[in-house]
């Protein structure tokens, strides 16, 4: 199952980080929505806005290798780099406190991220580092 993405173009992230660090106070912004690797190169689009009124909308801002792990219906391997990304930034925090926060934040990609119909059966050939 593939997810309908496209490639972030570079003049769009700095609309992206301005929106995010003077309207919401986020100074990390330009990094992946899912694991905090910075430079994302993806954009993945929703069938509702951040607001959750119905409505294509280009949502979330995602790495390549998280990228790749999405197209290949990988979830869960994307939740482990969020939880280890958590674990990082925040030392004291438990895993499963961590855990539970990543599922609650991935509750709507699974819910309103857009899929499409593999069009080469799943066969791509798909390398994910480190994989």
């Amino acid at each position: 199952m593939l997810y309908r993405r496209r490639p972030l173009n570079i003049n769009e992230l700095d609309p992206l980080r301005h929106d995010l660090v003077f309207r919401r106070g986020d100074q990390r912004a330009g990094v992946c929505d899912f694991c905090g690797l910075g430079n994302p190169s993806w954009m993945y689009s929703s069938s509702h806005r951040i607001d959750g009124r119905e409505g294509e909308c280009w949502r979330w801002v995602v790495c390549s290798v998280c990228s790749v792990l999405i197209q290949k219906d990988q979830l869960d391997r994307v939740e482990q780099r969020a939880v280890e990304y958590l674990l990082q930034r925040m030392p004291m925090l438990q895993r499963g406190i961590a855990e539970e926060a990543v599922l609650y934040s991935f509750r709507d990609f699974r819910m309103f991220a857009i899929r499409e119909a593999d069009d080469d059966g799943g066969k791509r050939d798909y390398h994910v580092p480190g994989a």
